[in-house]
């Protein structure tokens, strides 16, 4: 499986099966009945055949990237992965978190905070995941004087995008996409540091 390719079609035997036919033929054509796409030999490969094909879009509405750390002065991760997604002739990818962000601020002890950090991860099948961009902070709360315990308290409603570009590998042979959310409360039980998520999601366009 190569390039995307549009070539005449002259097939006596359209092969149906998950495997790649031994038959190289020029001309024959193949259905794979793993990903759903059509190919054709050109006499030593089988290529895609030019097709409009359908966006794919992938969801995620579970709860592995919630945390609460509202009592504990700490740094915690949390992270999830996107189906994977089979070869496609697009060529971008739009990846959204949409969630609820509660952070606080206690003005007593000045330099202290709360804050949320998100960042996407990408990997061609049978590859290594890679930073699409680093921890990216999406929420603060910072206390700046010391102010006689004053509170203040704010729930943000997250909705971070990014657009990635997918590489030939990619398109070809199928990718996935990781999400992450950091929270970060430095003061422990004097703050809200929570997160709860809606989705996140990725669109091809």
């Amino acid at each position: 499986m190569t390039a995307i390719i549009s070539q005449p079609l002259n097939p006596q035997y359209v092969y149906v099966q998950a495997s790649t036919p031994s038959d190289l033929t020029e001309g024959k054509l193949w259905y794979n009945t793993t990903d759903n796409f059509t190919y054709v030999s050109d006499g030593s490969a089988y290529n895609l055949v030019a097709t409009i094909q359908t966006p794919q879009r992938k969801i995620y509405e579970g709860t592995d990237l919630n945390i609460d750390i509202s009592a504990s002065a700490t740094t915690t991760a949390q992270s999830t992965e996107l189906e994977a997604c089979s070869l496609t002739t697009f060529d971008n990818i739009e990846i959204v978190l949409n969630g609820l962000a509660e952070l606080s601020a206690y003005y007593n002890v000045s330099g202290t905070y709360t804050s949320m950090s998100v960042k996407y991860q990408i990997k061609e099948i049978g590859g290594e995941y890679a930073d699409i961009k680093a921890y990216e902070e999406v929420g603060k709360q910072y206390t700046e004087i010391d102010s006689g315990g004053c509170k203040t308290r704010v729930t943000n409603n997250i909705n971070y995008t990014i657009i990635e570009t997918l590489t030939a590998g990619m398109k070809a042979n199928g990718y996935q996409v990781k999400v992450f959310v950091q929270l970060i409360n430095t003061n422990a039980g004097s703050y809200v540091c929570r997160f709860v998520l809606n989705q996140t999601f990725l669109r091809e366009f």
